[in-house]
């Protein structure tokens, strides 16, 4: 009973955290587009007054980075976790283990849990790595890369935060705060896919 108590409070304190990143994320989004769209319409300063009062009390700092370098951001962070793998390997094969042993799609029992499932979030990084570079890449083939701008930056720090969770374990808290970031990245995708369509 003490454990499945202990269990429901973690789960509840993953989910009041993972509900605030998403209420923050999504003022901080309002605030941004709100100031942009402004913006494009006239150079008043009382576009900034406008944001920064949807901004109230949001603790996220400004824009930081745009879409191209919130794109090369997930994919250096992609890039690293399998070479993290890459490396725990390579010092296993020479210590004598065969090259052959890690087989696709299999894992063996005797690598380090840590490993196991930072090759599992790099998996997870190539689910949607994809999907991310093709909005980007189509936002700036329009020359619209400006208007995906308040979002894109979202996508990596939520990959961030679900891998991070991700090697921290899994457990019931675990999982629902990685998936809770998950669902920021997929919100994401529809919002700047949104965005782009309607010119």
């Amino acid at each position: 009973m003490a454990g499945a108590a202990r269990a429901m409070r973690e789960t509840e304190q993953a989910m009041a955290l993972s509900m605030r990143f998403m209420v923050e994320l999504l003022k901080w989004s309002a605030a941004t587009a709100i100031g942009r769209s402004c913006k494009l319409a006239t150079s008043a300063p009382a576009c900034d007054s406008i944001a920064a009062a949807v901004r109230t009390n949001t603790d996220i700092p400004g824009d930081i980075m745009t879409a191209i370098q919130a794109l090369l951001g997930f994919t250096a962070w992609t890039l690293l976790l399998v070479i993290t793998v890459f490396l725990y390997r390579g010092v296993r094969f020479l210590g004598g283990t065969p090259i052959n042993s890690w087989p696709r799609s299999e894992k063996r029992e005797d690598d380090m849990p840590l490993i196991r499932r930072i090759a599992d979030a790099h998996s997870n990084c190539l689910e949607n790595l994809p999907v991310f570079a093709a909005i980007v890449f189509v936002a700036a083939q329009m020359n619209r890369l400006d208007a995906i701008a308040a979002f894109a930056p979202w996508v990596l720090y939520a990959r961030l935060g679900q891998t991070l969770a991700h090697l921290s374990g899994t457990g019931q808290p675990n999982v629902f705060v990685r998936a809770s970031f998950w669902a920021v990245q997929l919100v994401m995708f529809v919002v700047m896919m949104v965005v782009l369509a309607r010119g």
